[in-house]
């Protein structure tokens, strides 16, 4: 609750780094908050109460590209987004922690029966893409990959 005060509130989001064997990245298209901007993100999302970070990832995954992640991923950068969500009490700062994950040989990805539109692309082109959501210092690291 913001009683008017200075304090930020926050939600936490975990989102994965998924990279094919061509080096491409997964990204996935949102519509913002008012339903009004389309933009591409990396799939996941915030933390529902009681879940941990590596919790948060499997259940995200399992929901946006339908796969079953088992494995242990690797820790990449936590950001605070450009975007800023409205909840009952006004906006909240977004914090997410971002995961390199390496999907198992055998992971099929079940793109078209999610609710998203999904893109694989050039790390050039994902930097460019993830502006919107994602401070330039995050956007250079994944362009430099």
């Amino acid at each position: 609750y913001n009683d008017g005060m200075s304090e930020q509130l926050f939600h936490v989001g975990v989102k994965a780094l998924v990279r094919d064997d061509r080096g491409r990245v997964l990204l996935v298209g949102n519509c913002s908050h008012d339903g009004k901007q389309r933009y591409m993100d990396l799939p996941g999302g915030r933390m529902d109460a009681g879940e941990g970070f590596l919790d948060t990832l499997k259940r995200e995954l399992h929901e946006e590209i339908g796969t079953s992640y088992t494995g242990i991923p690797e820790y990449f950068d936590t950001v605070l987004s450009n975007v800023q969500p409205h909840i009952e009490y006004g906006q909240v700062g977004l914090v997410l922690l971002v995961y390199h994950t390496k999907l198992p040989e055998s992971g099929v990805l079940k793109l078209g029966e999610q609710e998203h539109v999904y893109k694989w692309c050039e790390p050039t082109e994902a930097a460019e893409l993830l502006q919107f959501k994602y401070p330039a210092d995050f956007c250079e690291s994944v362009k430099g990959m």
